[in-house]
């Protein structure tokens, strides 16, 4: 009797290799593989498992906690020992907002339960994170008080869109008073005029303004809950630059919020930061982009006005430190009076400025002349090494005046 031979089926130990994106290992993934065997298994705590399987073509399903689902397919050839696949992380999208207002300094981050990273987010921001348990935190800055809702965002059980809503509230009492404010400024300004006008009626509500950090201040609801100085300059403006230390101190007064509106449209996002960085500012910056220094006929920088509660109560003019430093620097040229004799209304007239300006330069000229006369001319009123102030970098007028970087 004739008798035929089988050839014996060839088989190979697989190792799989099931990976993270960051190549760190899956254990417990569970592995379907069809084909010409099905097999069920699970991979160890080093994310592999070993199957021994004939030469051919399989499908392989594997799905993970956390992870999407990956069917791919592979090969079992004679020189065939691993093969390896590599899961996509599920994802949650978490979005954060705040349902009044954003306050200034406010700091949000989601920390993860089961890893400890922590992410910083910013109030509007979409985030795309690993499905995970995150812990919402929120440290709020000095006078404010801030909630998150829901307080744990929970993506493990299926959920793919989250919004976290942040709501704060001030719970801090006036503790400066207005007269306390106005007072100072009256100290710190040439001219210093109190007022008692309406802000809806003069500037309509108040806007919000984009911050340096691309955040938004209500400028009403700061008006309406504290005491609002704002001042308005332009950062080649000398005269603003006498007034920083003053608004320091303002800022750090409870219940007084102190913002400054650049005018000079020369005044970029860069230029900005680089103001604030050399002078130290620690309140708010901007940009005027609703004009309501035009609004409120300002003239002259810098310039600064205190709001509160649907109140215009003061303007102030011109740094008097400034003015001071002015006097100091400039000698009595003959019968020129010193400009603290000045009335404050004619020193601030842009015709008074130009004049004043015609004149120390003609004066200085017919020194020049003088002095090439008679050298040595002991009792001149003048040497050779004045020095002139430069009149008007802040108490000028806008059309008199070009602004630049």
């Amino acid at each position: 009797m004739l008798k035929l031979d089988r050839k014996k089926e060839e088989r190979r130990d697989i190792q799989i290799n099931v990976l993270s994106q960051d190549d760190q290992p899956l254990p417990g993934a569970r592995i379907t593989i069809t084909g010409r065997e099905n097999i069920t298994t699970l991979t160890n705590v080093n994310g592999k498992v070993s199957v021994n399987l004939p030469l051919g073509n399989y499908t392989i399903l594997i799905s993970a906690p956390k992870y999407k689902q990956l069917q791919s397919t592979f090969e079992v050839k004679t020189n065939t020992t691993e093969v390896y696949f590599k899961l996509e992380p599920e994802k949650v999208n978490i979005i954060v907002e705040t349902l009044n207002f954003t306050p200034v300094g406010i700091n949000v981050s989601l920390a993860s339960i089961t890893t400890n990273n922590t992410l910083t987010v910013k109030p509007g921001e979409n985030v795309s994170l690993p499905v995970d348990a995150y812990q919402v935190l929120v440290n709020a800055p000095k006078n404010y008080e801030c909630s998150a809702s829901p307080p744990i965002v929970n993506a493990l059980n299926g959920t793919t869109n989250v919004n976290v809503k942040i709501t704060c509230k001030l719970i801090v009492t006036r503790a400066t008073s207005i007269s306390d404010v106005i007072g100072f400024l009256e100290k710190k300004m040439i001219q210093n005029v109190k007022m008692n006008m309406s802000v809806d009626k003069t500037l309509g509500k108040l806007p919000s303004i984009n911050m340096l950090n691309s955040s938004k201040l209500d400028l009403d609801f700061q008006q309406r809950n504290k005491i609002l100085v704002i001042e308005f300059f332009y950062t080649q403006c000398t005269g603003c630059k006498y007034l920083v230390p003053a608004l320091r101190n303002l800022s750090r007064l409870p219940g007084v919020t102190v913002v400054s509106l650049t005018v000079s449209p020369v005044d970029t996002q860069a230029v900005l930061e680089r103001y604030v960085k050399e002078n130290n500012i620690t309140w708010i910056v901007a940009r005027d982009e609703e004009n309501l220094f035009y609004k409120l006929n300002v003239t002259v920088f810098p310039t600064v006005v205190v709001i509160s509660d649907g109140k215009i109560l003061y303007k102030g003019a011109g740094a008097r430190e400034e003015l001071e430093q002015m006097n100091n620097t400039l000698p009595s040229i003959g019968g020129l009076p010193s400009l603290q004799n000045v009335p404050l209304g004619s020193l601030l007239r842009p015709e008074t400025l130009i004049f004043l300006g015609m004149f120390l330069i003609m004066t200085w000229l017919m020194i020049g002349e003088k002095n090439e006369k008679s050298d040595s001319e002991e009792d001149s009123i003048y040497n050779n090494t004045v020095t002139f102030p430069d009149f008007g970098s802040s108490l000028h007028s806008p059309d008199f005046q070009t602004i630049e970087e």
